[in-house]
């Protein structure tokens, strides 16, 4: 329990919004389990970061998190990236393992759900709710130990996953659903979210930047951050590498932040 509290200190930043405690919370509730967990946010709000944490805290720890990144697979592909197939010719025997093979008594973490077809959707869900699988050409079940993870960029509310007309897969996947909330919504952990990056770039990159004046923080919260925490830390190290490792100035700043601090291009 001891190295577990230390795990989740070492992650989270302290004094964060009420909105992303309340999410914090939820992650750590749920990870001690063997439950499904849909991650829902928008880009760049930290679902991969959160998939780890579930993962760290659970039982699940010593083995492996296996991701598969659907969008980058593609719908084409992503069935035989996650059965994997055997696949016999009067030339050879070619046989890919499946996600489910390379993730097993771990944790499988499925980034962009969505993006899967509807029936593969069914499969997964079916995977997970009997224990076992069909390789594509094969011709029989193989055992399933894995916890699935899955997250999507759909707005919560309804049904958060794509799905067939009167199925639900979120029921058939048994899972909890864990909200991120978007930047905007949450600008109080603007601060100590740069100041968490302005401090992993001094130990990662042996970067001497001096920290972030008053002014160009400002800028800072008066933006809208649609790529979220993605956006903003990249936006950090843009602007330590400007600095030279000194202070960070509103000219440091990448120029869509010093020449419209205002702008909103979020729609908020």
């Amino acid at each position: 329990m001891a190295r577990k509290n230390e795990l989740v200190e070492s992650m989270i930043p302290p004094s964060l919004s009420e909105s992303m405690q309340e999410a914090l919370a939820g992650l750590q509730m749920v990870a001690p389990g063997d439950l499904s967990v849909i991650l829902v946010g928008e880009p760049g709000t930290g679902k991969e970061w959160a998939a780890r944490l579930i993962h760290q805290l659970s039982n699940r720890a010593h083995a492996a998190l296996y991701t598969v990144d659907c969008g980058a697979v593609g719908a084409s592909n992503i069935e035989r990236e996650l059965f994997g197939y055997d696949a016999i010719t009067w030339e050879h025997i070619e046989i890919k393992r499946s996600a489910f093979e390379e993730a097993s008594g771990g944790t499988l973490f499925l980034h962009d759900f969505e993006i899967i077809p509807v029936p593969v959707q069914l499969r997964v869900a079916r995977a997970v709710e009997y224990r076992q699988f069909r390789k594509i050409g094969g011709d029989g079940d193989q055992e399933v130990n894995i916890r699935l993870i899955a997250s999507t960029s759909r707005a919560a509310g309804g049904e958060v996953l794509q799905g067939l007309r009167g199925v639900d897969i979120e029921s058939r996947l048994g899972a909890i659903t864990i909200t991120l909330p978007p930047l905007r919504d949450r600008k109080t952990d603007i601060p100590v979210l740069i100041e968490r990056f302005l401090n992993e770039m001094r130990d990662r990159y042996l970067n001497p930047v001096q920290g972030i004046s008053r002014e160009a923080l400002s800028v800072c919260c008066e933006f809208c951050w649609p790529g979220n925490v993605r956006q903003l830390k990249n936006a950090m190290e843009f602007a330590a590498i400007m600095s030279g490792g000194g202070l960070i100035h509103t000219q440091h700043l990448p120029a869509y932040l010093h020449n419209h601090p205002s702008i909103s291009l979020a729609g908020s």
